[in-house]
């Protein structure tokens, strides 16, 4: 363990504590300048755009889709069913209908995934997720076309 220093006398002790008030009052009043650059309307408006903008990108990508639905195993699917459906059992009778169930759903999954009928689905399901984002770009673009017209 180390040893602490010590002081010789209590002016050096005052000295201290003064050198330690100085230093906290330069931290405090560079954290209040920069909170107060955080206020301004301005960057708040940014940061929340790019937040909001990185967020959509990701979560709503199809790529993330995939890479969250490739990574789930039949497993874990029968551990969240577990959960779902357990947390809202209250009987017995239902305790046991819930763990029949999350026993089943990983079979299921499997069953699923095996089949062609899964990869369809997926190609189903990516084929409508496209359709809706270029529905989405087209109204945005048609929007902005008539602000322009409306404006000239």
């Amino acid at each position: 363990m180390a040893t602490t220093e010590r002081f010789d006398s209590m002016e050096a002790v005052q000295r201290e504590r003064e050198r330690l008030r100085a230093q906290r009052d330069e931290r405090l009043s560079q954290l209040n300048g920069h909170w107060e650059h955080l206020r301004e309307p301005a960057l708040q408006k940014a940061i929340a755009g790019g937040a909001l903008k990185v967020m959509s990108r990701s979560l709503f990508s199809w790529n993330t889709a995939k890479d969250v639905a490739s990574g789930i195993s039949p497993e874990m699917i029968g551990g969240l069913a577990g959960l779902a459906f357990g947390g809202r059992a209250k009987t017995t009778a239902g305790k046991i209908l819930a763990m029949g169930l999350s026993a089943a759903v990983p079979f299921i999954a499997e069953r699923l995934g095996k089949r062609s009928a899964g990869s369809n689905v997926m190609s189903e399901l990516e084929r409508s997720w496209e359709r809706v984002k270029n529905y989405v770009r087209d109204r945005r673009e048609a929007r902005a076309e008539r602000r322009a017209s409306d404006g000239q």
